[in-house]
């Protein structure tokens, strides 16, 4: 893939199946609400956007369609403590290298699949990174009380002043969290909510 548009990238569902679920006009029956993934390729396929998408589904496959190359790319976990945030920072490389790479002209990624501070770089290349937040910082009421996990905040708080083009995220406490933290957002907060099919509850 020479070219790309746009890079998404999920979290641990099945971005392969859901994509050939959407391709042939089929609900992805592991899901109650429609896929976010869903509704991200119905806004691109309308765009004639070129795509790059992502999950670290444990399940390694991919499908070249038209505009879209999807994959499920693994997410090597080396253990537990310091491991784990060498594994989470590990895996962030992976898409800075993507961005580098394909040079898309924005790059959207969920919350949980790395550190937020590791997108930096891209800036320099004039990539937009936006922020898709299905996780609150931290459990509502609750300041971390680890020198790590106080660090990493800090850093997150930096992300949304200085990288973050735009942030979308699922309900006012994650909104309310982030504008906390960063006190001054670089770029604006879009809150989305969950959409469902009348049919599956008659």
């Amino acid at each position: 893939m020479s070219e790309t548009d746009i890079i998404y990238v999920e979290g641990p569902g099945d971005l392969v199946e859901s994509f050939r679920r959407w391709s042939t006009h089929e609900d992805f029956l592991t899901e109650t609400s429609l896929t976010f993934s869903g509704q991200f390729f119905d806004f691109v396929n309308a765009c004639n956007q070129r795509v790059l998408a992502i999950s670290y589904n444990s399940e390694a496959k991919r499908e070249i369609k038209g505009n879209f190359f999807v994959e499920n790319r693994p997410k090597l976990i080396l253990g537990d403590g310091i491991l784990y945030h060498i594994s989470q920072l590990l895996y962030g490389l992976q898409l800075v290298w993507f961005g580098i790479l394909f040079r898309p002209k924005v790059i959207i990624v969920a919350s949980g699949v790395t550190y937020w501070f590791i997108f930096e770089p891209l800036v320099l290349l004039k990539i937009k990174i936006v922020a898709c937040m299905h996780n609150s910082l931290s459990p509502q009421g609750y300041k971390p009380k680890s020198l790590i996990k106080t660090f990493l905040l800090n850093l997150d708080s930096w992300f949304f002043r200085r990288i973050c083009s735009a942030t979308l995220c699922c309900s006012p406490e994650i909104q309310r969290q982030i504008e906390t933290v960063a006190v001054s957002t670089l770029g604006p907060i879009y809150q989305f909510r969950g959409q469902f099919n009348t049919y599956d509850f008659e």
